[in-house]
């Protein structure tokens, strides 16, 4: 399994209810693809750079999830048919942590 992170956005002009059962919806797709959620959190509501859909205003939900690397695609594929999600990204973390690694060693040497 492979530490992945999902942010997404949704539109402020939901309730608070209706954006709860998006996120619960989202964390059981990660589990009903065999994956384990270790947090969930609203990370910020702010403006968008520009508007979505006409929304202007998001709330940014951050999901840390364990998940093998070979269902990665299948929850992409399912994320892009959520219209109540105005945008999302997966990053995995590992790639990530290499990136950040390698970009230390160059300055190190400059």
């Amino acid at each position: 399994m492979r530490e992945y992170e999902l942010m997404f956005i949704l539109d402020v002009a939901l309730a608070d209810d209706e954006r709860r059962e998006i996120v619960n919806e989202v964390e059981h797709e990660i589990v009903d693809l065999g994956g384990e959620i270790d947090s969930s959190t609203q990370y910020d509501e702010r403006d968008l750079a520009y508007p979505i859909n006409d929304v202007t205003r998001g709330d940014y939900r951050l999901i840390s999830f364990a998940l093998e690397p070979s269902k990665s695609h299948d929850l992409q594929e399912r994320l892009n048919f959520r219209e109540d999600l105005l945008r999302y990204l997966i990053v995995n973390m590992e790639e990530r942590q290499s990136e950040s690694e390698e970009s230390e060693e160059k300055e190190e040497v400059a």
